[in-house]
């Protein structure tokens, strides 16, 4: 219930009543507002409006200085890091819907995935990641493309039925 108190010294234009069991209480409304805020909000806000994610992605990697991206470069040796970093902006900035709050956590993770997929070789002596490639099939060995069209009208028969 809003009700607004003209006999005592008012800070608010706006008290709540508040009861406590049995016992009711007159509370100042901005300072309830207030304390909702800095409690149940994930961000104190200290007057200003939440900045764009856009904006927050864009604003981080502007100021990425130097001794980080050294230590990136020590920690994954074989991976382009300036070439990673932008995939990694543009991920962020393609993928809002999976917004992420600690850049520097997903660019460590993001690294460590460019470390391991084969996309770089590792030459400091880690162990060099195999991928399995099927042997070629020979080329007497492949369907024809009459021979394709063939199965492919046996296929459709039979979803017919």
């Amino acid at each position: 219930m809003l009700q607004q108190h003209k006999h005592q010294k008012v800070i608010s234009r706006f008290k709540i009543k508040i009861s406590i069991g049995a016992e009711e209480r007159w509370a100042d409304a901005d300072k309830v507002f207030a304390h909702l805020m800095k409690n149940y909000m994930k961000a104190e806000l200290n007057g200003k409006k939440p900045e764009p994610y856009t904006d927050k992605v864009n604003n981080f990697f502007d100021v990425i200085n130097e001794e980080w991206k050294t230590a990136l470069k020590e920690s994954y040796p074989n991976v382009d890091i300036d070439q990673q970093l932008k995939n990694a902006k543009m991920w962020l900035l393609s993928n809002t819907h999976q917004a992420k709050s600690n850049f520097k956590k997903f660019i460590n993770n993001w690294m460590a995935k460019a470390m391991r997929t084969g996309k770089v070789e590792p030459a400091d002596g880690r162990t060099k990641q195999e991928f399995y490639k099927p042997a070629d099939t020979p080329e007497e060995d492949l369907a024809s493309q009459e021979e394709i069209n063939e199965m492919m009208q046996k296929i459709k028969n039979k979803l017919r039925r």
